[in-house]
């Protein structure tokens, strides 16, 4: 169980590929070990907090489309690590447990709100754009806080 963050990037309103050179430089500036050689790799902060991040042909195709992170604690090197990806891929972060209350998506410096399909905005609104990564956590620890209440409460029941 984690607490999902999906990264996007998009070009004249169509999904787009990655600058694979920049996530690479991005994931570099951390400790990085492949977990199963499948595109799963444990991305180790600098705060010594773990993250697991996901993509298909990071290591082996020219490019790719999606990546994504999987959390199991909020800490500020992780949000560190997903902001300076998600700020290389020029991709939207989509917070995949928001509420009614938070954005779903948020947005880094580099993303383009204007390469964005029409209906992305119609369905999730304008995205708040953080400049930081301590900006990020704010906009996440809500729903992350939200998120550890219902994985605390699995763990109980089991």
């Amino acid at each position: 169980m984690s607490f999902d963050l999906t990264l996007l990037r998009f070009e004249a309103g169509k999904h787009a590929a990655m600058p694979k050179d920049a996530v690479l430089a991005a994931l570099r500036r951390n400790k990085c070990s492949c977990l199963d050689g499948n595109g799963y790799f444990v991305v180790t902060a600098q705060d010594g907090a773990a993250v697991e991040f996901g993509v298909i042909g990071l290591d082996s195709k020219p490019e790719f489309e999606s990546c994504w992170f999987n959390l199991r604690e909020l800490t500020p090197g992780v949000c560190q690590i997903v902001f300076d990806v998600a700020d290389a891929a020029e991709a939207v972060i989509f917070n995949m447990q928001a509420d009614v209350e938070q954005p779903s998506m948020i947005a880094p410096p580099s993303f383009d709100l204007k390469q964005a399909p029409a209906d992305f905005i119609r369905n999730y609104g304008k995205p708040p754009r953080v400049t930081s990564a301590a900006q990020l956590e704010a906009m996440l620890e809500s729903d992350f806080s939200k998120w550890s209440e219902l994985r605390d409460e699995v763990i109980r029941m089991t």
